[in-house]
């Protein structure tokens, strides 16, 4: 299953006649309550692949090229060893 709700013709064509920014909030909302797929307002939103889903017990940052920036996660210092090993040598061994 697809984590975006399809989209209707009906649905598409509100949102094209829509001229004020301000109700397209309203016209998603009515449609995610008609759809029964609309989203819990208390609940705490997800990112999906942020944070590995087992609770890490190690953290790293790494800068293997410029200013590209990797966190890594593991649970244990040996794991992320072996990540900041591959991440290194994607970019040539260069520290």
């Amino acid at each position: 299953m697809s984590e975006f709700a399809s989209s209707t013709p009906q649905f598409d064509k509100a949102i094209s006649e829509c001229n004020d920014p301000s109700q397209i909030r309203e016209i998603v909302r009515d449609y995610f309550e008609r759809d029964g797929a609309a989203p819990d307002p208390l609940a705490a939103p997800v990112m999906p692949g942020a944070r590995p889903t087992a609770e890490p017990a190690c953290f790293r940052v790494l800068y293997p090229h410029g200013n590209d920036r990797y966190e890594i996660y593991g649970v244990s210092e040996e794991e992320l060893d072996r990540k900041e090993k591959h991440l290194r040598a994607m970019y040539g061994g260069q520290r």
